[in-house]
C-alpha cells in the first residue's frame, strides 16, 4: 500500500528540507520506492539529493504551468526518485 507522507510548516528554517531529504533516502535505503517532490522554488531538495536544480527539465514548473508529463520530469538518483524544482515556480 502506497503512504503519502508531508513535511509542512509556515515557518522557514525550521528543517523541513532537511527532513524531507534524510528521511527519503533513508527509505530507499530500506528497499521503499520513493518520490520527492519538490515544490519549494529554492529547490533545496532538488539539490540535496544530487540533481542541478538550475539544468533539470522538465520539472515541477513545467508539470503544473505548461502542462509537461510528471512521468517524464522525475529524476532518479541513488537516494531516491524526485520530481525536481527550480526558481521559476516562485
Amino acid at each position: 500500500m502506497a503512504r503519502i507522507i508531508a513535511v509542512v510548516n509556515q515557518k522557514g528554517g525550521v528543517g523541513k528540507t532537511t527532513t524531507t531529504v534524510n528521511l527519503s533516502a533513508s527509505l530507499q535505503q530500506l528497499g521503499k520506492r520513493v518520490l520527492l517532490c519538490d515544490f519549494d522554488p529554492q529547490a533545496n531538495a532538488t539539490s540535496g539529493v544530487g540533481v542541478d536544480k538550475n539544468t533539470a527539465s522538465p520539472n515541477i514548473y513545467d508539470v503544473l504551468i505548461n502542462g509537461a508529463d510528471p512521468k517524464k520530469a522525475v529524476v532518479s538518483t541513488k537516494h531516491c526518485d524526485v520530481l525536481p524544482s527550480n526558481k521559476a515556480l516562485a
